[in-house]
């Protein structure tokens, strides 16, 4: 049976600050879709395209949306339980950013947590298995990045984009043997004066 990696690009573009006139994005990916199958052992897909020239290039790729329970272990009467959790819904299963500079020179902290770039700047809904364990979700959620760090879907640095002066850019984007199946949303951002 064969499943199919939809990689849809929805080039979602934002100019972060409200540049007097705003320059067109244009960009694609080498492939649009992934055949995942029996012998799939992962895949590199190019992604490119070209700004006015000005301003700095961050693309966020974000995964088949799921829920994931994370538990945590205490030791009671000499033998290890699963006992406090949070179940967070909604989370992207794959997630990577590049950017032709570091992210955080280029954006504030409040532009990235509304627009989630980074995966600590993902909005989260959840329950958590009691009150005291729902102030602590920034572990919880922390403890799932890494998870997700180990497993290779989530890559906060990993890619680089490399930018001209003349205002082409490409990166590569790397999917991994056990990616999920699904649509996968590619939003690419121009930053111009920060």
């Amino acid at each position: 049976m064969r499943y199919y990696l939809y990689c849809i690009i929805y080039l979602t573009f934002y100019l972060i600050s409200l540049p007097v006139h705003a320059d067109l994005i244009s960009a694609d990916l080498a492939d649009h879709s992934i055949t995942i199958n029996t012998s799939f052992s992962g895949r590199d897909v190019l992604l490119f395209g070209s700004t006015g020239g000005r301003g700095d290039i961050i693309v966020v790729v974000k995964g088949p949306r799921k829920d994931f329970k994370i538990r945590k272990k205490e030791k009671k009467f000499n033998i290890w339980m699963n006992n406090a959790f949070i179940h967070f819904r909604n989370v992207p299963s794959y997630y990577a950013v590049a950017s032709n500079k570091p992210v955080e020179e280029l954006l504030p902290a409040h532009i990235r947590k509304r627009h989630e770039i980074g995966p600590h700047e993902i909005s989260l809904d959840f329950e958590a298995s009691s009150k005291e364990v729902a102030l602590q979700v920034g572990e919880y959620q922390s403890e799932m990045i890494n998870l997700f760090q180990k497993k290779d879907l989530y890559f906060p640095t990993h890619n680089k984009i490399h930018y001209r002066v003349d205002g082409l850019f490409r990166t590569t984007l790397s999917f991994p043997a056990h990616v999920p199946t699904g649509q996968y949303d590619v939003e690419i951002y121009q930053v111009q004066d920060g």
